[in-house]
């Protein structure tokens, strides 16, 4: 599981973007059990699975771009 919030150090009204990324393997014939299983749990945790999929590399790259470009970096 990996959680991860970007946010501007210098825009505090500015809303962060928070990634969370959870994963699991199991063995292929599993695999509907499991996902029924592991959805119900995130969803017991007060987890929206429902949430817009975004790729985190996509994001994130995005989000330091926007810095670089607003020269929060240099």
């Amino acid at each position: 599981m990996e959680y991860w919030q970007l946010e501007s150090p210098d825009d505090v009204l500015h809303e962060k973007k928070e990634v969370l990324e959870v994963s699991t393997k199991v063995d292929c014939d599993r695999a509907p059990l499991i996902w029924t299983a592991f959805n119900q749990f995130l969803t017991q945790q007060g987890i929206d699975i429902g949430g817009k999929q975004e790729p985190k590399t996509r994001l994130a790259l995005d989000f330091f771009a926007g810095l670089l470009h607003h020269s929060k970096f240099i």
